[in-house]
């Protein structure tokens, strides 16, 4: 957890920060070949605070500052995979894999529009990382599972 932390900034918007999959899941394309992979999103551009400007800011300002912003222009992502190498854990979300291994670019998503009431949106999703398209298959990480059944605890308690 030091490592972690050592590394901990504070972005200047939810919009212009990176975010890191944890769990590593299994890429099978139409000959069956299988690669496993973590996803990134990365922003446009990153932007970090100074710690004495992060200090300033209201404890909510991240969650303010996102719907002036998507009405200001739409928030661009590029969704992107870093590639496993041969002994990178598949199972141990907690080992990070090596800056070194290749990263490709998926594809970009592009938020344009904020939804009225984002905290009654949000009691409505459900996150669930096990349930997995066509073409993608969870690894033999135990946390994805865990995870399912966690997030479906927590939707069920918000949604009586």
């Amino acid at each position: 957890m030091p490592r972690a932390l050592a590394t901990v900034q504070t972005p200047d918007s939810f919009a212009d920060e990176e975010y890191y999959g944890v769990n590593a899941f299994i890429l099978v394309n139409d000959k069956g070949e299988r690669h496993a992979v973590r996803y990134l999103l990365a922003p446009e551009k990153l932007v970090h605070l100074a710690p004495a400007e992060a200090a300033k800011q209201a404890p909510d300002f991240l969650i303010d500052e996102l719907p002036a912003r998507i009405e200001r222009g739409a928030v661009t992502f590029h969704l992107k995979a870093q590639l496993a190498s041969p002994g990178d854990s598949t199972k141990d979300a907690s080992t990070p894999w090596p800056n070194s291994d290749e990263v490709v670019e998926l594809g970009v998503l592009t938020i344009d529009k904020a939804a009225r009431d984002s905290l009654e949106a949000q009691k409505k999703l459900l996150f669930l990382p096990g349930q997995l398209t066509d073409g993608i298959e969870p690894s033999d990480d135990p946390l994805i599972g865990l995870r399912d059944g966690a997030y479906a605890v927590s939707f069920s308690r918000r949604n009586p």
